[in-house]
């Protein structure tokens, strides 16, 4: 799963402001290897962390340390969106 950062300033989605981003400062259960990561596809790229931390479809739906990448920056990617379940993670 691709996530937002809430430090992502490029290719972030068509518009920045609005878009939702993950903010690790709301989660009491979160991590990160602190290694960044990028990754290719075609021509676009993108560049994050890998993070883990509980992810909630609804409030009885839960998946603790779930892993996602936590895009920082992208580019040729037309928006990030669209390759949720992709990620190689």
């Amino acid at each position: 799963m691709w996530q937002v950062g809430r430090f992502c300033e490029v290719g972030c989605g068509k518009n920045q402001t609005k878009e939702p981003r993950y903010d690790e400062r709301l989660s009491k259960d979160y991590g990160f290897y602190d290694v960044v990561n990028d990754f290719h596809y075609g021509s676009g790229s993108t560049y994050g962390y890998v993070w883990w931390d509980e992810v909630c479809t609804d409030n009885k739906t839960c998946m603790p340390h779930h892993t996602f990448m936590n895009v920082g920056y992208a580019t040729n990617m037309g928006g990030t969106g669209g390759l949720i379940g992709f990620c190689p993670i």
